[in-house]
């Protein structure tokens, strides 16, 4: 089990889709580099267990480095939604609600395999499970409220309800309408 570090970009809630592989994933950055520095004489003492002298010398690992800024990471990832905790080891009910942000505090719980598929050499971390120390949730907040400044003619997320029964309503009303004489189209708006 990893110590408390700062997740980057992860799915955790969701499979990421975008590269054909639903994969539940998250980076992991250390709030200490020493903390990486265990993980990472792991997968090396792993890689030396299992692989062969040239093996050695191109295996994947799981430690990755952001070629933008240099930040050292771990990269773990499962094909089933993880266990995620609370900060006291508590079960989250319903995790596929959960919407665990980068920057979110977590320690995870990994499994470190070794493996080769054809001429690819590698080392992976599975993720079995996610404790969450500091919730950063993506797409929360980042707004105040501004209803003051435009009064009435505010928009109010609540009369987007409102409105779709009134257009419920006008459908009903003019399935009764006459032909206006304009011309049938498959014009599509866009």
């Amino acid at each position: 089990m990893t110590k408390v570090g700062t997740l980057r970009y992860p799915h955790l809630s969701r499979p990421d889709t975008r590269f054909g592989d639903e994969k539940f994933k998250t980076g992991w950055v250390p709030l200490k580099a020493e903390d990486l520095e265990e993980v990472e004489a792991a997968v090396i003492e792993l890689a030396e267990e299992v692989f062969s002298k040239k093996q050695l010398e191109s295996y994947t690992t799981p430690i990755k480095v952001d070629k933008k800024d240099g930040t050292k990471f771990l990269e773990a990832h499962t094909y089933e939604l993880p266990m995620i905790t609370d900060a006291k080891g508590k079960p989250v009910k319903n995790p596929e609600d959960l919407r665990i942000g980068g920057g979110t505090l977590a320690r995870l719980k990994i499994t470190l395999k070794a493996g080769t598929n054809g001429s690819n050499t590698f080392v992976t971390a599975y993720l079995n499970g996610v404790q969450v120390a500091k919730l950063v949730e993506y797409g929360a907040g980042g707004f105040g409220d501004i209803s003051d400044d435009y009064g009435d003619d505010s928009f109010n997320a609540d009369s987007v309800s409102d409105r779709e029964e009134d257009d419920d309503d006008q459908s009903a009303e003019d399935e009764g309408d006459e032909d206006d004489g304009e011309a049938a189209s498959d014009a599509t708006d866009f």
